[in-house]
């Protein structure tokens, strides 16, 4: 368990018998006591709650030292973050200098080590990125916390991880000793140096080293700040870090990466901040860095390539519906001027908007123009960061996933009450298949605003994709009643009636959003499709031609292109599957479906291979960044059964349906994909499973690739108990 706190340059007072009283206080129980101070559980009268009491001990500074405590202990509660215990207020009463907080209720990761060991590399990097968001907003209030710790970390009885004791705490600006528990020091303190944002950042390093192993760093020359020219600490390279590796053979190699940097003995070569810490860290779990993107910086990003304005998914993408709610208010600390402010808001309104062509693209240059402007206005960087997600979310270009992280987590660096960019965040996890670190986000989004809809919206796509799916329409409904004149949310309970098999229902409540928004392309898009899968095609061609003509897109052709094949106007449906290519060449849809037609009209089988290989690589190439999409996982299996490699087909259906096993059009996929291999009794059971979970006997009806099986006795049976 870690040492008590100690200060470098004053003796230990020894222990103290406990107080009963300070000030207007009843002190009931003492709970710790270390170097500087003692931490009481208390009773306040005047709210009538419990409170943490923290007294700090005298240095025999008087009076001016008294002032300096004052004046940093009120500095100190400055800091309002879900992830730091809020400071209700700072007094001397009775010659003794002290502060009342929250009493929380849970067990310091030091606890817990002691209790269960050590913890699991996924742990660690949650813990890791919270405490990282907790660092940013002291440091942001101008603070250094200078003792980090395992002792001085909490974890909640409901799972939140807190920093707390913030005895050591002082301005960032100020000049004091050094202190700290031995083990996290900084090398750099040790030769006398001042603490730095980057000494915090060593002991947080130190801290995960330590939660991962329940042992410290190996001492080293490295760690003393006296390596000798040529070792191993003075090229770059940490010993303990190699030491890590050999306690923790299985950490990934991100997460030990990200411990090394933070320990690095060479200050400058730490990160520059938390928040950079933060963001090397989420790549641990699985979310790599793309070729040439750049960690978190304390300046604004580079201009990009001015947005393209794309369509929703082909199958309405939920996740991509959302858009920000915490924009600037008066008031608000987020910096920047008047004149900022007028230009940020024009820019949130047209980000507002997105459904409008015309509008993200126009956003995007804005939002960068700001960011580079006032490189300290947190809502433009959460505005951004959404921005990026919605290009990802509609075109399935990764490019956009990095950008998208890096400035959702400055702008929660910057302001950690950035609900919005904790959701974008949340909602990019879940489109990457991260349901982990999705859930943290969402956590953190309604630790910080309770009553945002959209992190309702939010968490019933994520519930969707972990097969939760008892809970996606409660909290659809929950986001409709605080959000009753959005259009989203009728959206999404729309795509989640049919994927439930529910068709008139999504088409009512489809039409209650294009109610609230009127030309809409986006929803116009998925009326299409519902209408689609309830055999009215006529309507369907209807709506999504007006879609294609408010928004042209390539996946608005790809739709309009399914519903002229089904009408039997195969020119049209190829003019339109080949205008969709020409939109984007990378959409593996336009070509599966291209595919499918030319399979059904007899076209030459080499032209159907080639362009059924030409959709198999796109989809391959999405499936890297999107490993757990069922759908894409389906098609791809689909495809392969078409052209004959049933080795490569039935492991991605039978993930597919592992997945999402309740999803009716992954189930239909996988019967497809088993008549096509020529196994016709594992195909009748998928087939029946689908329509078992809503799947429309319409759509088995109109499939070409289903016609023998639809005269086979036993799909005649199993239609005929469903009725």
């Amino acid at each position: 368990m870690d040492n008590p706190t100690i200060s470098l340059s004053a003796d230990w007072q020894g222990d103290r018998p406990p107080l009963r009283k300070w000030g207007p206080f009843d002190l009931l129980e003492r709970v710790g006591q270390g170097g500087f101070g003692e931490v009481y559980r208390a009773f306040d009268p005047a709210l009538q709650r419990i409170v943490a009491v923290k007294l700090l001990l005298s240095r025999g500074g008087g009076a001016d030292e008294e002032a300096a405590i004052l004046r940093e202990s009120r500095a100190m509660a400055r800091v309002i973050h879900p992830n730091v215990v809020p400071i209700y207020g700072v007094q001397t009463y009775d010659d003794r200098v002290g502060f009342w907080s929250a009493f929380v209720r849970g067990k310091t990761l030091s606890a817990i080590l002691a209790e269960n060991g050590p913890f699991g590399a996924r742990e660690v990097v949650h813990i890791g990125v919270d405490l990282c968001r907790a660092l940013s907003a002291v440091h942001a209030a101008g603070l250094l916390h200078r003792d980090i710790k395992a002792g001085n970390t909490m974890r909640e009885e409901g799972g939140r991880i807190l920093l707390m004791d913030f005895g050591l705490t002082q301005e960032s600006s100020g000049h004091s000793h050094s202190g700290g528990t031995p083990g996290y020091i900084a090398p750099e303190l040790r030769l006398g140096q001042p603490a730095t944002a980057g000494s915090d950042v060593y002991a947080l390093g130190v801290l995960l080293y330590h939660l991962l192993t329940n042992s410290y760093p190996p001492e080293s020359p490295a760690r003393s700040g006296t390596a000798p020219a040529g070792s191993a600490a003075s090229s770059g390279e940490s010993v303990s870090t190699w030491d890590l590796l050999g306690q923790r053979p299985d950490l990934p190699p991100a997460l030990v990466r990200a411990i090394h940097t933070a320990m690095d003995p060479d200050p400058a070569r730490r990160f520059s901040s938390a928040a950079q810490m933060a963001a090397a860290l989420s790549e641990a779990d699985g979310v790599a860095t793309l070729p040439g993107a750049v960690p978190v910086v304390t300046t604004a990003p580079q201009s990009r390539k001015p947005a393209v304005v794309a369509a929703a998914a082909l199958v309405c993408v939920t996740a991509g519906a959302y858009l920000l709610r915490s924009r600037w208010l008066p008031g608000s600390g987020s910096g920047g001027s008047n004149a900022v402010h007028a230009r940020y808001e024009k820019a949130h309104d047209l980000l507002l908007a997105y459904y409008r062509p015309g509008s993200l693209a126009a956003a995007v240059p804005m939002l960068e123009a700001i960011t580079r402007d006032e490189p300290s206005f947190a809502p433009a960087f959460a505005d951004l960061g959404r921005a990026d997600y919605l290009q990802f979310s509609q075109n399935r270009d990764s490019k956009y996933v990095e950008p998208a992280r890096q400035a959702s987590m400055r702008a929660i660096s910057i302001d950690a009450n950035q609900a919005g960019a904790h959701v974008t965040l949340g909602m990019l996890y879940t489109l990457l298949g991260k349901n982990d670190l999705a859930a943290h986000e969402l956590d953190s989004a309604q630790n910080v605003d309770s009553l945002n809809a959209e992190v309702f919206g939010a968490r019933a796509d994520l519930y969707q994709r972990q097969g939760h799916n008892e809970n996606v329409e409660p909290a659809l409904r929950k986001a409709m009643d605080l959000a009753p004149s959005d259009w989203r949310w009728p959206k999404l309970l729309a795509d989640y009636d049919a994927r439930a098999g529910h068709l008139d229902d999504a088409i009512q409540t489809d039409q209650d959003a294009l109610r609230l928004s009127p030309d809409n392309p986006r929803v116009l898009n998925n009326l299409g499709l519902y209408l689609r899968d309830a055999g009215r095609l006529q309507e369907a061609r209807d709506a999504l031609r007006k879609a294609t003509e408010i928004e042209p897109g390539y996946n608005r052709y790809s739709n309009l292109g399914g519903v002229e094949r089904d009408l039997g106007n195969h020119a049209a449906a190829a003019a339109a599957f080949q205008e969709a290519i020409a939109l984007n060449p990378g959409d593996y849809r336009a070509w599966q479906y291209l595919a499918d037609l030319y399979q059904r009209d007899h076209e030459d089988q080499a032209q159907v291979r080639k362009t059924y290989q030409k959709s198999i690589q796109l989809g391959e190439e999405l499936l890297k960044t999107e490993p757990k999409n069922t759908s894409l996982l389906a098609d791809i299996g689909v495809m392969y059964a078409a052209i004959g490699d049933f080795a490569k087909s039935l492991p991605m259906v039978r993930q597919a349906a592992a997945l999402d096993p309740e999803n009716g059009q992954i189930l239909f996929s996988a019967g497809v994909a088993y008549e096509l291999m020529k196994k016709r009794p594992e195909a009748l059971e998928w087939i029946g499973a689908a329509l078992r979970h809503g799947f429309p006997k319409k759509s088995v009806e109109s499939a070409q690739e289903l016609a023998s099986l639809r005269t086979d006795s036993r799909y005649l049976a199993i239609v005929a108990s469903l009725r």
